[in-house]
């Protein structure tokens, strides 16, 4: 994997803004919430050798069936689904069940995490302050 050192600020740029694209594309697929849970909690661990399993209580959160067996079946194929979506637009890679990612994917996962909690603060707390910025655009 290239190390971060090794890119330029317009490199840095133009993966900012193609992984934005690509986040999107994969936001309009169905099914995708589990997949945006996985990437917003890769995004505070090591880049590398994450295991997939590691992911599993997001899964199973997602799934109300009683049943053990059953449940375990349906919670190891949406996590499989989930990671295998993000591994096909190249957000992650997987291999031999471990999980990686980039660091500057990592990077703006972050960004969007604190831009969302800014917002959500924001409006929650300041109404009258987000008006007027909203209406200033």
């Amino acid at each position: 994997m290239l190390n971060r050192e090794d890119l330029s600020s317009y490199d840095k740029t133009v993966f900012f803004f193609t992984f934005k694209t690509t986040i999107g594309k994969v936001k309009q697929k169905e099914n995708v919430k589990l997949a945006e849970e996985i990437l917003n909690s890769i995004a505070y661990f090591a880049l590398d050798n994450i295991p997939k399993e590691t992911f599993l209580r997001l899964a199973q959160d997602r799934d109300e069936e009683t049943d053990i067996r059953i449940k375990n079946y349906r919670v190891n194929g949406m996590l499989t689904r989930a990671i295998s979506l993000l591994s096909q637009y190249s957000i992650v890679n997987l291999r031999d069940e471990q999980v990686s990612i980039h660091g500057l994917a990592q990077k703006v996962i972050r960004l969007e995490c604190k831009a969302f909690i800014f917002i959500r603060i924001i409006t929650t707390h300041y109404p009258s302050t987000y008006n007027v910025i909203q209406n200033s655009f």
